[in-house]
């Protein structure tokens, strides 16, 4: 099944996948920020229900998500010299264009930057 017959839009059980590029084109035109406003309806061999009452619960995000899974990379990890890798999170709508890098510091007890630009 796809969501308004698109073959880009997904629906899983009681859910629905709409690629950002179809809410940021025509007829949509959805900027970056906005919020989703989204009503459904149910369809049966019978009819089709009525639709539902709008929801709002998503947001065309602009910001990168969080960078997760950050693990050490023994193959580099030495005694001069550690190596993580991590799993970037969303892009935000735009390509990541560097990640800064920040080690906690025992004696300040907060997290410090250690590298910029990777």
């Amino acid at each position: 099944m796809y969501c308004n017959g698109s073959s880009s839009s997904i629906v899983l059980s009681q859910s629905c996948s709409i690629p950002v590029s179809v809410l940021i084109a025509a007829p949509y035109n959805l900027a970056w920020g906005s919020s989703i406003f989204a009503k459904v309806t149910a369809i049966n061999s019978i009819g089709v229900s009525l639709e539902s009452t709008g929801g709002n619960g998503a947001v065309l995000m602009t910001l990168p998500g969080a960078p997760i899974n950050i693990v050490n990379v023994v193959s580099i990890t030495t005694g001069t010299q550690i190596g993580i890798t991590w799993t970037a999170g969303s892009t935000g709508g735009a390509t990541v264009i560097s990640y800064t890098v920040l080690i906690y510091n025992n004696v300040t007890l907060s997290y410090q930057v250690v590298a910029t630009g990777i």
